[in-house]
């Protein structure tokens, strides 16, 4: 019991004691619009062009995917509170100079954390597979009233599970997740397959696809470009969200599974931004999370 306990309290203890000048890292949203896209940047991809928004006092934005209803692109977000460490699905309609308008709560829970909403269509119905490693499961929600009102579907897998996409392509689903244990940042990178989004799922036999830190966790929806698929991965080597890889999926059938990467976005040396670990896009506008150094005192307060 002892042994048990003690890191327990000591970690409290630790909590307990953050002075307002601790430096954290604080995430913040950036919008490009109208822009070339990373993958079809001359001269390698950059972040010239985002617009960083910031949060409300004490909160940190990250993970952010975007998609399009009634014609309007809307972006869905982590959230994070820094009194009370814990993140809510939030989301907001994106202005047409990139801002977020109203944001507002529309998944979170008293007992888990969400993050890593990644939102995709099937049909006419828009869904959600947020994370939320530390409930033991990866949930599906159908939205029943756009934007902020979500059901649970079903239960695809239990266990810890981080930064779960799903899609569709040749008429098969296809999930891919990284396991959180006995860390998420040790994780292997897993795939399955099934013939309905619900499941059941089948492991795939080119398991595991990687178990590489460099490259073992998505960042962000798999896309299509080109005629070929794209899945975003990130990189935390180092310390977690050091930089993002785009990776061209060369084989995905249900015996194989094979892919390359096409580029690499660090952070800008010259900026504030030391670590960025998703990417979306959707129509004329791209979404990228970045993260900066910041005193806590000053998120807190809301200063820029």
């Amino acid at each position: 019991m002892v042994r048990w306990l003690a890191p327990v309290l000591a970690k409290k203890a630790v909590r307990g004691l953050v002075s307002p000048q601790t430096q954290v890292q604080h995430w913040r949203i950036g919008v490009r619009v109208n822009g070339p896209r990373l993958f079809e940047q001359a001269g390698g991809p950059n972040l010239n062009g985002f617009r960083w928004l910031e949060p409300p006092p004490g909160y940190f934005w990250a993970d952010p995917f975007v998609v399009e209803h009634d014609g309007r692109p809307w972006a869905f977000f982590e959230e994070y509170s820094y009194p009370h460490r814990r993140a809510h699905i939030a989301c907001a309609e994106i202005a047409a100079d990139g801002s977020f308008l109203s944001p507002t709560r529309c998944l979170a829970s008293d007992k888990f954390h969400y993050s890593y909403p990644q939102v995709f269509r099937a049909g006419s119905d828009l869904f959600m597979v947020p994370e939320s490693f530390d409930s033991n499961s990866v949930d599906l929600f159908r939205c029943e009233d756009f934007p902020a009102k979500w059901s649970l579907v079903t239960r695809l897998f239990r266990g810890r599970f981080v930064d779960t996409s799903i899609w569709q392509h040749d008429n098969i689903w296809w999930l891919m997740t990284t396991t959180a244990e006995p860390d998420a940042r040790s994780g292997t990178l897993l795939l399955f397959y099934s013939d309905t989004m619900s499941g059941p799922w089948q492991f795939h036999p080119a398991n595991p696809i990687s178990t590489d830190i460099r490259n073992n966790r998505n960042a962000g929806s798999v896309f299509e470009t080109n005629s070929y698929l794209v899945r975003p991965s990130q990189n935390c080597s180092g310390h977690y969200g050091r930089d993002l890889s785009l990776n061209q999926i060369t084989e995905l059938t249900k015996q194989r599974y094979a892919e390359r990467r096409l580029l690499t976005l660090e952070p800008d040396p010259s900026s504030a931004i030391n670590g960025i670990h998703t990417y979306n896009w959707c129509g004329n506008i791209e979404l990228i999370d970045g993260q900066t150094t910041t005193p806590l005192k000053r998120v807190l307060a809301g200063s820029k």
